[in-house]
């Protein structure tokens, strides 16, 4: 029984032994676990280091970001009117049509400063005699730049375009020139253009007219119309003079039309031809050959402007039963004037035939 007993007790304590073993292996496995877990935690924080810099990124950036993008030159859907931005905090305008100030103005103006602060473009520029100040909220996303302004809350948005290379104002052309004012007709055709201010133009085809669009870029012309029932696209190169205008399409054609007015005969009226001024020797007319005419302004108010002019334009005459019709264009604006007329030696009486006014000049 005591041999038994102790044998007993023997396999007993090897069993303990080796379940003392496997338990300290498996408690040796946890530890490593527990161990591996451990050193895997400081991988986890690891991204916090980057989270100065980002917030660097969103608080500095968007306003430098978006000073920077707004330098170059906007248009508006049309491309007719728009901004051009400079480094030095200069801006130039572009307008078609402008009635801000009760007037229609089209051209450019170069004389624009620009302040951004956040997301607040203050400009200030003149226009004739008049000082203009306006305010906007903006962004610019996309290429595209939303103005708001801050007084009437009304938003513009304008296009990326083509910014010059120049730091001062001055060396873009504008979207569409006034040289291309004005009627233009080829008879073997059947077709005129009538181009106007704010980008708007008459196609007339067989004597039925079409109202459409134009931009023009350089000696780049873009015209669209709907005839017929079908929407027409159009683009030339050209170019201009004070009567004829030249088209050229991409494969290399081209045509040319004459400006409304300019083949009527005047033979019988030839002492008409050359300057006259007024009494000042300022303001006046030349009549050319061709039935072209360029009319000068010295600061004289014309009624359909409503605000002094200045400067010589290019227009149209004709004669017919006695009668001299003047048309020219004035930033936009189509003006034609009918004149009774008398030639005595070197002086020209025109009286004109709305409202009876009597204006005398001498030929130079």
């Amino acid at each position: 029984m005591r041999k038994t007993t102790k044998i007993l007790i023997c396999s007993l304590c090897a069993v303990l032994a080796v379940v003392c073993v496997v338990a300290g292996i498996g408690s040796t496995r946890q530890g490593g676990g527990e161990e591996t877990t451990t050193t895997a935690a400081p991988v986890t924080v690891t991204p916090t280091t980057t989270e100065p810099s980002t917030e660097e990124t969103t608080t500095e950036a968007p306003e430098k970001k978006l000073a920077k993008e707004l330098i170059g030159k906007w248009t508006d859907s049309a491309g007719m009117s728009g901004f051009e931005f400079f480094e030095d905090g200069k801006v130039s305008f572009t307008y078609a049509n402008l009635e801000t100030l009760g007037i229609n103005f089209d051209g450019k103006v170069d004389n624009g400063t620009y302040k951004l602060e956040g997301n607040t473009l203050t400009i200030a520029y003149s226009i004739y005699t008049a000082t203009i100040d306006k305010t906007y909220e903006i962004s610019i996303e996309d290429d595209v730049l939303k103005m708001k302004d801050k007084e009437d809350g009304k938003t513009s948005s304008y296009v990326r375009g083509t910014a010059s290379t120049s730091t001062q104002p001055g060396t873009t052309k504008p979207a569409a020139s006034d040289e291309l004012y004005g009627s233009w007709e080829n008879k073997s055709m059947s077709k005129k253009y009538k181009f106007s201010g704010g980008g708007k133009v008459t196609v007339t085809l067989d004597g039925e007219a079409f109202e459409g669009v134009y931009v023009s870029e350089g000696n780049k012309i873009t015209i669209q119309y709907t005839a017929y029932g079908k929407k027409i696209t159009e683009k030339f190169t050209y170019t201009v003079t004070t009567s004829a205008l030249t088209l050229t399409n991409d494969a290399g054609s081209s045509f040319i039309f004459k400006r409304a007015g300019t083949g009527v005969e005047i033979a019988s009226d030839e002492d008409l031809l050359g300057i006259w001024r007024d009494s000042a020797n300022m303001s006046g007319y030349e009549f050319k050959e061709n039935g072209v005419a360029e009319i000068t302004f010295v600061n004289i108010e014309i009624p359909v402007i409503n605000v002094p002019v200045n400067g010589t334009f290019t227009g149209a005459y004709e004669i017919e039963d006695g009668v001299l019709t003047l048309t020219y264009y004035i930033y936009g604006n189509e003006i034609s004037d009918s004149y009774t007329y008398e030639i005595n030696g070197n002086s020209l009486k025109l009286t004109n035939k709305e409202d009876g006014k009597i204006s005398t000049y001498m030929k130079q």
